[in-house]
């Protein structure tokens, strides 16, 4: 019997690859393995874990870096390259991250992609990268993508004529003009910029990136408007409309001002990860599915990396079990599951069992105990 194990992050807990081996290593102590394998795929709708399930695939490079984080001050990031093909991954997680930021210090009027433009810089002008694709997913930020474009040599002007090395989103209000330079068009113009992303988030508006992840990202009511009008400021001083057009609100308007300026695609990021890994063939190959996410909502249900699991699995008559660390919109979540996919087995949630605390600090222990007491007999019911 083959299990496949492909499990996205739990946010602020533990990554995908993680998640997957603590899983895989609970199976494998207790199991056979001349009777039962088990295999790990790391999966990324755009945020964290993009690029780790993109390396092998793509046969990358690892490239470490010091650059900028989201607060201003100096960290060590990565992205990876392959130089035969050009290309260059970047998640930008990993430079202008969420998790990177203290809890108490979030707050997207002071934060900057600017450590991603750097990122990118690097593929481009070190590793002579033409094909840039970002995971953009995961961030701490809201300034629409300027400060890492800042860090391309788009330059940005205030109110006061003043040109900031870093743009955070409390300057957006206040920007004058966005100018990419002709020397800098002509160091870019045969680069190619692709966005992977799970959100259709609009620039601007009521469905916009501030109103719809500002608040996740620390900010108050009153810092939603400001950050609000400032996004509105820059999207009229854009040359390309990018107010409403889906996707471009991604990662706090990231893929909105590259869209703009430099031409940037918005791909699917799920379905761009699950063409390089093959995850249809490894599901068709499987016998039992193990995947899940940190929080299991109707947001799950709406295009993310366990919907599309959920889909292969019913079209190849899979047995899919699901482990999450918490269950959210309950009946609206079961009601659906329950209409749409006849694969699931059982949805297993941490924090009913064993707790917020637990589940959240201890999730490795929690999840060897849910593997021993009701994972492993549904998939030796399963093989028998």
């Amino acid at each position: 019997m083959k299990i496949l194990i492909a499990v996205d992050k739990f946010k602020d807990c533990i990554s995908s690859k993680d998640i997957g081996n603590a899983i895989s290593n609970s199976i494998d102590k207790s199991l056979n393995k001349d009777l039962i394998t088990t295999s790990v795929l790391g999966i990324s709708d755009g945020g964290e874990g993009f690029l780790e399930s993109l390396i092998s695939p793509l046969n990358l490079t690892v490239q470490h870096l010091n650059v900028t984080g989201p607060l201003c001050n100096e960290i060590t990031s990565k992205y990876a390259y392959n130089a035969e093909k050009k290309i260059a991954v970047v998640e930008m997680a990993l430079a202008s991250g969420l998790e990177l930021v203290e809890r108490s210090l979030r707050n997207p009027l002071n934060t900057t992609t600017r450590g991603t433009g750097e990122l990118i810089a690097h593929a481009i002008h070190v590793n002579g990268c033409k094909h840039i694709v970002i995971g953009a997913g995961g961030s701490a930020t809201n300034d629409g993508g300027l400060g890492a474009l800042v860090a391309l040599g788009i330059q940005v002007t205030l109110n006061d004529d003043s040109q900031p090395r870093y743009i955070v989103g409390r300057h957006l209000a206040n920007v004058k003009s966005i100018v990419l330079p002709q020397q800098v068009r002509e160091k870019l113009k045969d680069v190619h910029f692709e966005f992977c992303t799970d959100v259709t988030t609009p620039f601007v508006g009521e469905r916009g990136a501030t109103h719809t992840f500002a608040k996740q990202k620390g900010a108050s009511v009153q810092d939603r408007e400001t950050l609000e009008q400032g996004m509105i400021n820059v999207a009229n001083l854009l040359t390309v409309d990018i107010r409403h057009r889906e996707g471009t609100g991604a990662a706090g308007g990231l893929a909105g001002g590259f869209v703009s300026l430099l031409g940037a695609t918005i791909s699917k990021g799920m379905d761009y990860v699950c063409k390089l890994i093959q995850l249809d063939q490894h599901i068709k190959d499987s016998d039992i599915i193990i995947t899940g996410e940190g929080c299991f909502d109707s947001t799950s249900l709406a295009g993310k990396a366990v919907t599309k699991i959920l889909d292969l699995g019913d079209q190849y008559n899979k047995s899919i079990i699901i482990i999450c660390g918490c269950l959210g919109d309950q009946e609206e979540v079961k009601k659906e599951v329950d209409t749409k996919w006849k694969c699931i087995k059982s949805i297993c949630d941490l924090q009913s069992r064993y707790g917020n605390e637990a589940s959240m600090n201890k999730t490795r222990e929690c999840i060897d105990r849910l593997i021993d007491s009701e994972i492993l007999p549904m998939i030796l019911l399963n093989k028998k």
